[in-house]
């Protein structure tokens, strides 16, 4: 396989499979809920660090 394959494939791959947040992971782990509220519905709850 030639180099400029490989490097393509690997772009295909990376695009085909998003990266998610490390806030999304944390509220996955947290509460199966707030991650679909959060990631699903796009409703977040301003943090008052924030």
């Amino acid at each position: 396989m030639s180099k400029r394959y490989k490097s393509n494939v690997r772009k295909a791959t990376f695009m085909n499979n998003p990266l998610i947040r490390v806030m999304a992971l944390h509220a996955l782990a947290y509460c199966e809920r707030l991650f679909y509220l959060e990631e699903v519905e796009e409703i977040r709850v301003a943090d008052a660090s924030a």
